[in-house]
């Protein structure tokens, strides 16, 4: 779908009731808010990425993994539930772990309790890299995201973006958040 000059948005004349559509189309205030969505999240996350590697050699998934073993209960915790922490799956968290492996940022340890399962840890070396990349990455975060949003906007997006993660985690785990539950109801 896009948009006209003339605010007409499109297709054109196929419906005259948008609301007879199901679900119905995004109105041009809402496909402005989606495409401004996609089109910063990627490009922000790429930036990030770019400014970490450039100066810590680090990429952003990787040091999102240090940030999460490093605010879990003494630096360790299930990969399983690393992997649910970190938003991505648990090949692709295999793959970021073995490259803080190789570095010595963390270390695998078998569950005594179960034998398939494993603990990630941090350790001194990671939370070392961690201390020295956190200044890039909050300098980085604070001027390509917050700087841009007003003060008194700030907590109402962190609120929304709060509520999108929730009814995806809920998704991801196969259920199904309440899709009576939106602002625009209220």
């Amino acid at each position: 779908m896009v948009q006209s000059s003339t605010n007409d948005v499109y297709p054109p004349n196929q419906v005259t009731d948008m609301t007879e559509i199901q679900p119905p189309w995004l109105s041009a205030a809402e496909m402005k808010a989606w495409r401004a969505w996609i089109l910063t999240s990627g490009r922000l996350a790429n930036v990030l990425d770019r400014e970490l590697q450039s100066a810590h050699d680090l990429g952003l998934g990787e040091y999102e993994v240090l940030v999460v073993l490093s605010d879990a209960d003494g630096g360790r915790m299930r990969m399983a539930a690393l992997a649910e922490a970190t938003s991505i799956s648990r090949s692709l968290l295999s793959h970021r772990f073995s490259r803080l492996l190789q570095r010595g940022f963390v270390a695998r340890e078998q569950c005594p309790d179960d034998g398939r399962g494993a603990f990630a840890n941090v350790t001194k070396d990671g939370l070392a890299a961690l201390k020295e990349a956190a200044p890039t990455h909050v300098a980085g975060v604070r001027q390509w995201f917050l700087n841009p949003i007003p003060n008194n906007a700030v907590e109402g997006l962190g609120d929304t973006l709060e509520r999108i993660a929730t009814n995806l985690a809920a998704a991801d785990k196969g259920g199904c958040a309440d899709p009576t539950d939106s602002v625009h109801d209220k």
